[in-house]
């Protein structure tokens, strides 16, 4: 089974794309080809079938010549499992698998593209501490391993800056966008699922376009739209996968006050 041609990116860019979320998009956010549920449910019974012949495989070397086994390495069978899961979450209406590698993207200066909050926190800090003994590196809020390791290349960079300085550096940001009232409910949705690790759901937004070093930050409300992910697991000794639950257009909490006036019957304007 060639799991490549189940699946396609979310939208088609170009290799020029400027749009930082578009990006994201068309090259980390895949979806099954097909969003048929038919097609789904036999497309997820087939890579089933297909695990049991692998692992049949691998386990005793059998197998029948008509099953056409070409592969039964322990990394195929990884493979199988997280399309598996991504079938399975397809089916209960999260479709949109996203690859974290995006938050390692970097800017020309060296610095974030992206940050990852918290949903019940809007700011966000990466803090390097050069040491003889150990440097270190940390995150507010404290993010999932897959989403830390991406601040790495960021990290190594700011350590080269304060060891030449001989102080510790950290960059923070404020998030300062409305998030509405349908991808809270959608983030209500998804809580409720039990699909997802507790506390697995993060909010994505693009990083402010100057960091200042040791200051805050603000994220002003900018044409880029924001993403809400979720963390599943898919089994012992695999990675979690992420799932793109919504992605929103950013308000000020300003507009999002005059629009919930303009809606309130008692409000004189």
């Amino acid at each position: 089974m060639n799991l490549d041609l189940l699946t396609r990116p979310l939208i088609e860019v170009t290799a020029d794309e400027t749009d930082l979320f578009r990006r994201v998009l068309g090259t980390v956010v895949v979806v099954p080809q097909n969003q048929d549920h038919r097609w789904l449910t036999g497309t997820l019974k087939a890579i089933r079938q297909e695990i049991k012949v692998v692992q049949r495989y691998a386990s005793s070397g059998r197998h029948f010549k008509v099953e056409g086994v070409q592969e039964s390495s322990s990394q195929k069978l990884v493979e199988l499992r997280r399309a598996e899961k991504h079938f399975e979450m397809a089916l209960a209406g999260y479709p949109q698998v996203i690859d974290p590698s995006f938050v390692s993207w970097r800017r020309p200066d060296g610095l974030p593209s992206f940050i990852v909050l918290s949903l019940d926190s809007q700011d966000f800090s990466l803090s390097v501490t050069p040491d003889e003994s150990g440097d270190t590196f940390s995150t507010r809020p404290y993010l999932h391993p897959q989403l830390a390791v991406q601040y790495l290349p960021v990290a190594d960079y700011l350590l080269d800056i304060a060891r030449k300085s001989r102080q510790a550096i950290s960059i923070s940001a404020h998030f300062s966008g409305n998030i509405p009232l349908s991808t809270n409910l959608k983030v209500k949705r998804a809580e409720k699922s039990r699909l997802f690790k507790p506390g697995g759901l993060v909010l994505v937004s693009e990083a402010p376009e100057v960091w200042e070093v040791r200051k805050t930050a603000i994220i002003q409300p900018v044409p880029a739209d924001p993403l809400i992910i979720g963390c599943v697991v898919v089994g012992k000794g695999i990675p979690d996968q992420f799932y793109l639950i919504d992605k929103f257009n950013l308000t000020t909490l300003e507009e999002a006050a005059l629009r919930s006036h303009a809606l309130d019957p008692f409000y004189p304007g």
